[in-house]
Protein backbone atom coordinates (compact mmCIF):
# COMPACT_ATOMS: atom_id res chain seq x y z
CA UNK A 1 0.00 0.00 0.00
CA UNK A 2 2.03 2.75 -0.97
CA UNK A 3 -0.52 6.55 -1.23
CA UNK A 4 0.80 9.81 -0.82
CA UNK A 5 0.26 9.58 2.79
CA UNK A 6 2.04 6.49 3.58
CA UNK A 7 3.99 5.85 6.87
CA UNK A 8 5.81 2.75 8.61
CA UNK A 9 4.61 2.48 12.17
CA UNK A 10 5.98 0.02 14.79
CA UNK A 11 2.54 -1.99 16.26
CA UNK A 12 2.67 -4.82 19.23
CA UNK A 13 1.94 -8.47 18.33
CA UNK A 14 1.30 -8.94 22.00
CA UNK A 15 -1.57 -6.09 22.87
CA UNK A 16 -1.88 -4.85 19.15
CA UNK A 17 -1.11 -1.33 20.10
CA UNK A 18 -0.28 1.24 17.48
CA UNK A 19 0.50 3.75 20.50
CA UNK A 20 2.29 1.50 22.82
CA UNK A 21 5.66 1.40 21.24
CA UNK A 22 8.37 4.02 22.09
CA UNK A 23 12.28 4.59 20.39
CA UNK A 24 14.55 3.30 22.85
CA UNK A 25 17.84 5.37 21.82
CA UNK A 26 21.34 3.59 22.03
CA UNK A 27 23.25 4.20 25.42
CA UNK A 28 25.46 7.55 25.66
CA UNK A 29 28.80 7.23 27.45
CA UNK A 30 30.94 10.52 28.53
CA UNK A 31 28.58 12.19 25.57
CA UNK A 32 29.84 10.30 23.15
CA UNK A 33 27.73 6.79 21.70
CA UNK A 34 29.24 4.16 22.44
CA UNK A 35 30.94 2.25 20.04
CA UNK A 36 28.82 -0.94 19.84
CA UNK A 37 27.24 -2.33 17.34
CA UNK A 38 23.75 -2.11 18.60
CA UNK A 39 20.98 -0.18 16.78
CA UNK A 40 18.38 2.23 18.11
CA UNK A 41 15.23 0.11 18.90
CA UNK A 42 11.84 0.38 19.59
CA UNK A 43 9.73 -1.21 22.33
CA UNK A 44 6.28 -1.38 24.09
CA UNK A 45 5.65 0.29 26.83
CA UNK A 46 2.87 -1.85 27.83
CA UNK A 47 4.07 -5.33 27.33
CA UNK A 48 8.43 -4.75 27.69
CA UNK A 49 11.01 -5.35 25.61
CA UNK A 50 10.39 -8.88 25.27
CA UNK A 51 7.18 -8.43 23.41
CA UNK A 52 7.91 -8.63 19.20
CA UNK A 53 7.01 -5.31 17.38
CA UNK A 54 6.24 -5.61 13.72
CA UNK A 55 6.29 -2.68 11.08
CA UNK A 56 4.22 -1.85 8.69
CA UNK A 57 3.30 0.89 6.51
CA UNK A 58 -0.49 1.83 6.43
CA UNK A 59 -2.25 5.84 5.69
CA UNK A 60 -0.98 8.20 8.34
CA UNK A 61 -4.70 8.98 8.65
CA UNK A 62 -5.24 5.84 10.56
CA UNK A 63 -2.11 6.37 12.86
CA UNK A 64 -3.80 10.49 13.55
CA UNK A 65 -7.25 9.04 14.34
CA UNK A 66 -5.82 6.06 16.65
CA UNK A 67 -4.05 9.22 18.19
CA UNK A 68 -7.36 10.95 18.54
CA UNK A 69 -9.13 8.53 19.82
CA UNK A 70 -6.40 7.38 22.21
CA UNK A 71 -6.84 11.32 23.41
CA UNK A 72 -10.64 10.15 24.26
CA UNK A 73 -9.81 6.77 26.40
CA UNK A 74 -10.42 4.81 23.09
CA UNK A 75 -7.98 2.33 21.65
CA UNK A 76 -7.68 0.95 18.82
CA UNK A 77 -5.98 -2.92 18.91
CA UNK A 78 -4.66 -4.33 15.48
CA UNK A 79 -5.25 -7.74 14.91
CA UNK A 80 -2.38 -10.48 13.10
CA UNK A 81 -2.53 -14.16 11.26
CA UNK A 82 -0.40 -15.97 13.60
CA UNK A 83 1.57 -17.88 10.68
CA UNK A 84 2.24 -14.43 8.92
CA UNK A 85 4.24 -13.37 12.08
CA UNK A 86 7.76 -14.26 11.28
CA UNK A 87 10.97 -12.97 12.59
CA UNK A 88 12.18 -9.83 10.96
CA UNK A 89 9.83 -9.27 8.49
CA UNK A 90 7.23 -6.11 7.67
CA UNK A 91 3.71 -7.60 6.53
CA UNK A 92 0.69 -6.06 5.95
CA UNK A 93 -2.59 -5.63 8.94
CA UNK A 94 -5.25 -7.75 8.13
Amino acid sequence: MHCSDYVKVHICTQCGSLMSPRYVPTEKSDGNYKETNQVDRYECQSCGPSAKLIVTDMPYVIKYLSAELACMNVKINFKFDPKDLKDDCELSVI
